[in-house]
């Protein structure tokens, strides 16, 4: 009975959460990239505060911190945890880089002749 009351208390507090998310514009990794490498306008240091400034609510503030993560990640930017700055390293992003890329194994399976299996 208490297991009962938690689930239908949980549903009653996640059921609008997840209306919200549903109603939000979907998260574009490669928009949010340009919109977080331009804040560097032509500078090559921002503050970690300037980066998510004028995020607006918390859902925006959060993708614009997780974009700059994912930005690091990739070495486009340098994150300064104790000076909590970040410098530009490269404008050009990931996405941009590995466009028209054909992994050597599809590559190779596009030119390679079949066997015909007997019926």
């Amino acid at each position: 009975k208490q297991w009962y009351q938690r689930r239908v208390r949980g549903e009653g507090t996640i059921a609008p959460i997840l209306e919200e998310e549903e109603g939000a514009t979907p998260y574009d990794i490669c928009e949010y990239s340009r919109r977080v490498i331009s804040r560097f306008g032509g500078g090559e240091h921002l503050g970690l505060s300037e980066m998510v400034e004028g995020g607006g609510d918390r859902r925006e503030v959060s993708r614009l911190f997780l974009t700059s993560l994912m930005l690091a990640n990739s070495g486009n930017i340098e994150l300064d945890q104790r000076e909590r700055t970040c410098r530009l390293v490269s404008r050009k992003l990931h996405s941009e880089v590995l466009e028209g890329y054909v992994l050597p194994t599809v590559e190779a399976e596009g030119t390679r002749k079949r066997k015909k299996v007997p019926a």
